[in-house]
């Protein structure tokens, strides 16, 4: 494991000092050049990498290579277009993509996202993004229904889905998530805007989200009632619509008392949360 502020000429002497292969690496500012990658020590090791901020678009290409790779993210993609991001159909052992998409600034198609995660007709297994269990597309303008079927198809192990701040998903999505996404444990649906859906959950049969164990939802207009009728009926999911806050009540001689802030310990809930298969990284607040 190693960190860096930023990746620069003269990093990977840095890195490779200590003389052990290197699995997991953070570069807190981003990355301005990452072509020594190609012929980094590190390249057939690396298994994580988390890039704390934008990196250039040129770049997508170099970590393509990284070929044992299985957990990326990126806190922000500026301006990349649809190609320059295709090398990251050659991460075959992908299990974790988080990628934050910069909303207006972002350059890629609802097209080339739907070819992204499109698997090969033959030997689909070794392909991306067939091993992924963790995804998260964030403030992406360019989310559709079809992209997010286009997803569940190609993606069998699927247990966790954050689409938060993705404003602009049409009036389908969020039934077909409601419907077809069968193994997700963690689901988050914050800040949607005019797109979220609240009557989705009013009629949720037990086909729908059969494996949800947490759901978030921030900053959305929410009907809180509805939401804790459907607490009760699936009182092992948990629900939050606001940070640090799950939807919590007691019982008393006169039936059930919600209660308008959870009293608890929010990072004992988040570990034991995420003893859960499927549930690794989130947070409530």
């Amino acid at each position: 494991m190693s960190g860096l502020s930023e990746y620069c000429r003269g990093s990977d002497e840095r890195l490779t000092g200590c003389g052990r292969p290197l699995n997991l690496l953070y570069i807190f500012n981003g990355a301005a050049k990452m072509n020594e990658i190609k012929n980094s020590p590190w390249k057939s090791t690396l298994t994580e990498l988390h890039l704390g901020y934008s990196i250039e678009n040129e770049n997508f290409r170099y970590i393509g290579d990284l070929r044992n790779l299985k957990i990326l993210s990126l806190a922000i993609c500026l301006y990349a277009f649809d190609e320059e991001i295709a090398p990251l159909k050659n991460l075959y052992n992908l299990e974790e993509l988080r990628i934050d998409y910069g909303g207006e600034d972002c350059n890629l198609t609802n097209d080339g996202m739907i070819s992204l995660f499109t698997l090969p007709d033959y030997e689909p297994e070794k392909a991306f993004p067939y091993k992924l269990k963790h995804l998260g597309i964030t403030d992406f303008q360019g989310c559709s229904s079809n992209l997010l079927k286009t997803i569940n198809k190609n993606c069998p192990y699927l247990r966790t889905l954050d689409l938060s701040f993705s404003e602009y998903m049409d009036d389908d999505a969020l039934p077909f998530i409601v419907a077809n996404f069968k193994h997700l444990a963690f689901l988050d649906l914050s800040n949607l805007g005019e797109c979220y859906k609240d009557e989705v959950w009013s009629n949720l049969s037990d086909g729908d989200l059969p494996e949800l164990r947490f759901l978030k939802i921030h900053g959305n207009e929410a009907d809180i009632g509805n939401l804790q009728r459907l607490n009760l009926k699936r009182p092992k999911l948990l629900i939050s619509t606001k940070s640090a806050y799950v939807i919590n009540w007691t019982v008393n001689e006169n039936g059930y008392v919600f209660h308008d802030t959870f009293e608890g310990d929010i990072k004992a809930l988040e570990n034991d949360l995420r003893q859960i298969e499927g549930l690794r990284d989130f947070k409530v607040t």
